[in-house]
Parts: C-alpha cells; structure tokens; sequence
C-alpha cells in the first residue's frame, strides 16, 4: 500500500490500531467483535471484522481532516 501511495504521490500515515479501537468502542483493546458491534450500532452492516476496520479507519480520518477533505472524502 506505501509503495502504491508513493508511486502515485498520494499522501498517507499510519495509524496505531489502538486509535482505531479506541475511537471505534472508547477502548484501545477492543477485540473484533465489539468492533463489529460498534459498526452496526453505528448503522453500517459490515460484512466482517476487515469491513469494520476499514469504516472505523475512514470514520477515523473523516473526524481528523474534515468531511469535505478530498483526500478522504473521494472527491
């Protein structure tokens, strides 16, 4: 993933899981399901615990550099 984002000059930074987990369910620790849990009482339908990271990952960036940042936004 770093080497497609460098290639293609797409910014990008790491992230512990524990700030994920933690801004996901207020635990650092949390285990897959509460991570799935919280998903779904989010009102998403996550597939599986992957699906989950990967929303908790982009809810993450959206709080930390706006909606409307088109790194995280799409557009």
């Amino acid at each position: 993933m770093t080497a497609w984002c460098e290639e293609l000059r797409v910014p990008y930074q790491g992230v512990p899981v524990a700030t994920i987990k933690r801004h996901a369910t207020g635990k650092g620790n949390a285990d897959k399901s509460a991570m799935i849990a919280a998903a779904v009482n989010r009102g998403w339908n996550p597939m599986d615990d992957n699906e989950a990271d990967a929303l908790w990952i982009l809810d993450w960036a959206r709080n930390q550099y706006g909606h409307n940042n088109p790194i995280v936004s799409g557009r």
